[in-house]
């Protein structure tokens, strides 16, 4: 049996492919269709963008005549997003070890496998194709299990899909529509969000009523970042025309360095809930971002969204879709190297990214959204 695996490191594509083989030889070939499910549970445990990229596939099924109850298993950070979503009936939180940061919370597996066998979900899609959730899809004795076999263990699946690496992440994701073919397709991620009160004030207290526009020069890894003085230049730009520079994030280093720009700037590095970042997007002009969440949660809303991309990941798959989505980029011979720290000396892909580079391939998209300039002649 020809098998896919998405490891680069010969020794674990040699260990699955012998935990494969030992589990393929009990396993039937033969594939059934899938029933309508009447209670579908969908496992989501990464990053927030992941999450953004899964919207259109649960939209697309809850139109499955008759509507399966279904429930979406994110992170605990990433549950506020699905909160509007009229179409999931439940959202269950589960911090995932494997994809927790160093001291930040883990959440029992044994516990979750429990509290998923009382659920009684009939069909379960792992939209992420990891080993560990296929096993706890099984352990958890949901009967009709699809998704992934890239990381192994495609033989406790009833229906492994093809993975395709050219694919962006949401067209990856709507593959699963061919398990019920006659379900319409949602393409673009779009998210429903109505801010609370207390957001509202909130957002009033920390920004104001003047137009704003978000920078986040923060990316959760350096391998992602621009050099942060860089976005001076920006703030710059913005105050000339009266639109206040708003800076979020979670590196607190990053203050300091926002704070020598030369410019006002509103800090709300570290000062934001999630509820809060997103309302502040919503309501934003538009956001200047690293590849990250922020980027793809601004996408979702149809904002203008600039962003500075790095060599670690293809836009092919994980670019922000949206009708406003704009891209500076540096190619160099390693991009795409998927590396959360850059091995090349000089970190080439972002910091020969110039500002002159930046401002000529923003420049048409800031006269069209917000009537000012960024060519180097204005900064």
């Amino acid at each position: 049996m020809n098998r896919q695996y998405v490891f680069k490191r010969q020794y674990k594509r040699a260990l699955v492919n012998i935990f494969d083989a030992l589990g393929y030889a009990f396993k039937s070939t033969q594939q059934s269709p899938l029933p309508i499910p009447k209670r579908l549970l969908i496992i989501r445990w990464d990053q927030l963008g992941d999450v953004l990229c899964a919207l259109p596939l649960i939209r697309s099924l809850a139109q499955l005549e008759p509507k399966p109850y279904i429930a979406v298993s994110v992170s605990p950070s990433a549950a506020p997003l699905l909160r509007d979503i009229v179409e999931i009936d439940e959202i269950i939180p589960f911090q995932a070890s494997w994809f927790s940061r160093a001291g930040a919370r883990r959440d029992s597996v044994h516990q979750l496998i429990k509290n998923l066998k009382t659920k009684k979900f009939d069909t379960v899609l792992d939209l992420r194709g990891d080993l560990r959730h296929h096993l706890i899809m099984a352990w958890a004795g949901i009967s009709h299990r699809a998704g992934y076999g890239i990381t192994g263990g495609g033989f406790l699946l009833e229906h492994v899909l093809p993975w395709s690496k050219d694919e962006h992440a949401v067209e990856r994701n709507l593959q699963f529509l061919s398990l019920w073919p006659s379900v319409n397709r949602n393409n673009i991620p779009s998210l429903p969000w109505k801010p609370r009160p207390e957001e509202l004030s909130w957002l009033t207290g920390a920004v104001g009523k003047d137009p704003y526009v978000v920078l986040h020069p923060d990316a959760g890894t350096s391998a992602k970042q621009w050099p942060i003085d860089r976005y001076a230049n920006f703030a710059k730009a913005l105050k000339r025309s009266g639109i206040q520079a708003v800076v979020v994030g979670t590196d607190q280093k990053m203050r300091q360095s926002a704070q020598a720009w030369g410019t006002p700037v509103i800090d709300l590095i570290g000062k934001t809930t999630l509820p809060q970042l997103v309302t502040l997007l919503q309501q934003s002009q538009g956001l200047i971002s690293t590849d990250s969440g922020p980027a793809h949660i601004a996408a979702a809303f149809a904002k203008p969204v600039w962003v500075l991309w790095s060599g670690t990941s293809n836009p092919q798959n994980w670019k922000p879709l949206g009708p406003h989505v704009y891209f500076a980029q540096h190619h160099v011979a390693c991009e795409y190297c998927e590396q959360s720290v850059c091995p090349v000396s000089g970190h080439p892909c972002l910091n020969d990214l110039t500002w002159e580079t930046v401002a000529r391939a923003f420049q048409p998209s800031f006269e069209q959204h917000l009537k000012l300039s960024l060519t180097p002649a204005h900064v």
